[in-house]
């Protein structure tokens, strides 16, 4: 069984780089990851660009990749700007 790792990206407060979230994934790369959006808005051009070359990478691999807690408006956003919509599930494949 493998486990999967959790990470609660923060609201923006004027900052537009994902240092936190380019940490996270990086030392979690080999397994499943769950990135919750409970608490967020809006996500910022690096972060939208990470999130994307993330799941491919992961999905590349074999390894789940998720977007969890999202509200309804936020996905509406994020899969116009091209995020897969399957990543905004808690199902972890």
């Amino acid at each position: 069984m493998t486990t999967t790792s959790t990470f609660e990206l923060e609201p923006q407060r004027g900052k537009d780089a994902p240092d936190d979230l380019l940490a996270f994934l990086r030392d979690n790369q080999g397994g499943s990851v769950e990135i919750n959006l409970q608490n967020v808005t809006t996500l910022s051009g690096p972060q939208i660009e990470l999130l994307l070359i993330g799941h491919r990478q992961w999905q590349s691999e074999g390894h789940g990749f998720a977007l969890t807690d999202t509200s309804p408006e936020l996905i509406a956003r994020m899969i116009g700007f091209g995020l897969p919509p399957q990543l905004f599930s808690k199902e972890i494949e």
